[in-house]
């Protein structure tokens, strides 16, 4: 009996190992290591092995990766068409910060109050090979919903949307399709 639990728990080990991996990144190796090449761009450096950022009419190649230069969320959503192949290649790098929240405003009430917040990201494109700042700003989510006449005694925070990766590439296109 002892044995078939064992086996049993071996099984699912294999079944939830293959899953996880299944669900992890889709990067490839080469995809990574150029990610973990231009991590000093995010810093301001350049990276001498990297393209010019040559805004010559075709796509400039680009990669995405966090503020702090480790792998972001929607670093793998980058366009197939957009991506290098190579740290050679590279021309641009996308640095986007943690998405943070401010208030809108607080709705007082004769209950605990509500407050409203919108979710923010700032976001910096950047030439790989300098590490110089091409452009940058701040993405913004939906506004929350307004404060009703009245609300819930539990409703003490309301959100609106994050900000979407479909925010992102809207911005940074123009800079990549030339």
């Amino acid at each position: 009996m002892k044995q078939l639990f064992s086996i049993f728990g071996l099984v699912c080990l294999v079944i939830i190992s293959v899953f996880y991996v299944g669900c992890g990144s889709r990067l490839s190796p080469q995809d990574t290591q150029i990610i973990e090449a231009m991590q000093p761009v995010a810093k301001g450096e350049g990276v001498a092995q990297a393209a010019s950022y040559t805004r010559d009419g075709g796509i400039n190649p680009v990669v995405l990766i966090s503020s702090s230069g480790e792998i972001h969320g929607w670093t793998d959503d980058i366009p197939t068409e957009w991506k290098p192949t190579s740290v050679e290649e590279t021309e641009l790098v996308i640095c986007v910060g943690e998405e943070e929240e401010k208030i809108i405003e607080v709705c007082e009430y004769y209950g605990p109050s509500i407050t409203r917040y919108q979710h923010y990201v700032e976001v910096e494109l950047r030439e790989a090979r300098t590490g110089k700042l091409v452009a940058n700003t701040i993405l913004y989510g939906s506004m929350p919903r307004h404060c009703k006449q009245s609300e819930s005694y539990s409703v003490t925070r309301l959100y609106g949307s994050d900000v979407s990766f479909d925010q992102v590439t809207g911005w940074v296109e123009t800079y990549v399709i030339q």
